[in-house]
């Protein structure tokens, strides 16, 4: 039910103008209701920054330091970067990072604010972990970062070497962007908040996009013959066909696409150069991990932004929230996940090193394991529950999302429109794991919301 809100007060402003313009000249009139709104402005926006302070108050833990903010301060005070001459920082900085560099991820598609240096022979690769990701372009001294902020989205940095005169120095300089990357990284794309965006297209040999092709946005409710377009793709996937490995010959669409040339490649082609990267391939199941990742990130920012909404008269902050908090759960729910029609399996061990990261219950579940042959995971819940950004979230979120949860894994309530998953025995799964390893979110916001607290089944 929406809040009965009260006269707006530039409606106010306006019957003010007209007793005034009674008594005094216009131009009077004028200058004193521009006082007022100016002085309106300034009181709503303080209100905000009070609201936006409270909401970002975490539920139970201080917050925590994230990678990028160690790395910011290592570098404020006198600390750098390991040099080298084939990769510049990139080594040393996965390493302070923590970024598992089989997590690489080739994309040749000029998406990025370097399409100079980015064609099929030389494509931008992508490393990223949980909430952080790095961008490295062969023969650019500059590296993208990304991490995902529980309150803001998707924040952008570049890394690159100081400049001293026109002699560049081996300190490296880490430095926020705005709007040079969120022109294309804040809009429906990435749900209408600072977000992460994985594309997919029809590139032709450039790299460049083929007039009139198709494009999409990735994520892991996408059709897998939609995926990939415009990356190269190194694992095995059956029968199942993507749009990934291959360039278009012509420059205008014409309806015809051969799956056939990029199917099921263990290798890069042989125009990027052996060597030229920390890993040779760019593994499937990094890149199925990615595009789960994008999306679910950007249904956090959302929620968090509609809970800044509610402590507002907003028209329709209510069903806003509503509705971000039931997208977020379908997301973390893979509740429309679309089915594997073939097994799938990576080119490197990227799958091993994931999946040993846990954590995991008594019984050895874990939320990173993967399926690879109906579903990409075995357990159909976000294992980026465990993040920082879903800790994050206000504490409006995360009661609706317990309870959300509770209604599903639980109770078992009947779902519209139906969920594709968890299927029961999988939600039994689901909620036995995540009340040991997420314990307190579990006991607080999910069986807590009723003041209940019996053990889920096992």
């Amino acid at each position: 039910m929406l809040k009965p809100t009260s006269m707006p007060r530039s409606l106010h402003y306006l019957l003010g103008l007209f007793t005034i313009a009674l008594f005094f000249e216009w131009g009077t009139a004028n200058r004193l209701v521009k006082r007022l709104a100016a002085a309106e402005r300034e009181e709503t926006l303080d209100r905000q920054h009070e609201d936006s302070k409270r909401l970002r108050e975490p539920a139970a833990e201080p917050a925590v330091s994230s990678p990028i903010d160690r790395l910011q301060k290592l570098l404020a005070t006198g600390g750098t970067l390991q040099w080298d001459d084939n990769w510049g920082y990139l080594q040393d900085l996965l390493g302070k990072l923590d970024i598992d560099p089989d997590s690489q991820s080739l994309v040749f598609s000029k998406t990025s604010f370097q399409p100079r240096r980015i064609d099929p022979q030389h494509p931008r690769a992508i490393y990223f972990n949980d909430s952080t990701y790095v961008g490295w372009v062969q023969g650019s001294d500059l590296i993208e970062l990304c991490e995902a902020d529980p309150f803001e989205g998707a924040v952008f940095f570049t890394l690159e070497p100081e400049v001293s005169g026109d002699v560049p120095q081996r300190n490296p300089v880490l430095t926020r962007q705005g709007i040079r990357c969120l022109g294309c990284h804040d809009s429906v794309r990435t749900q209408g908040v600072p977000g992460f965006l994985m594309r997919s297209l029809v590139p032709n040999a450039e790299g460049r996009f083929v007039r009139g092709g198709p494009t999409y946005v990735t994520d892991h409710d996408s059709p897998f013959a939609e995926r990939f377009g415009g990356w190269y793709v190194t694992g095995t996937h059956g029968q199942m066909r993507h749009l990934g490995n291959t360039v278009y010959g012509e420059h205008q669409w014409d309806g015809e696409f051969d799956y056939e040339l990029g199917a099921n490649r263990v290798d890069l082609p042989a125009q990027v150069a052996s060597g030229a990267y920390l890993r040779p391939g760019s593994d499937l199941m990094a890149l199925m991990v990615l595009a789960h990742e994008t999306q679910m990130h950007n249904a956090f920012a959302r929620v968090t932004a509609a809970s800044r909404r509610l402590v507002t008269d907003e028209l329709g902050a209510e069903t806003g929230f509503s509705r971000s908090v039931e997208k977020l759960v379908r997301s973390l729910l893979f509740a429309d996940e679309p089915q594997l029609q073939s097994p799938i399996a990576g080119s490197s061990g990227y799958a091993e090193a994931f999946a040993a990261r846990g954590p995991a219950d008594d019984l050895g579940r874990s939320l990173r394991q993967f399926d690879g042959e109906q579903y990409l995971f075995r357990s159909p819940c976000s294992f980026l529950i465990h993040s920082q950004a879903f800790a994050g979230l206000p504490p409006a979120a995360k009661e609706a999302v317990g309870r959300r949860l509770r209604e599903i894994l639980v109770e078992a309530v009947i779902v519209d429109p139906p969920f594709k998953r968890p299927l029961v025995e999988e939600r039994e799964a689901v909620a036995a794991i995540l009340s040991e390893t997420e314990a307190d979110f579990w006991k607080r916001y999910v069986v807590g919301v009723n003041g209940k607290e019996e053990p889920p089944a096992r």
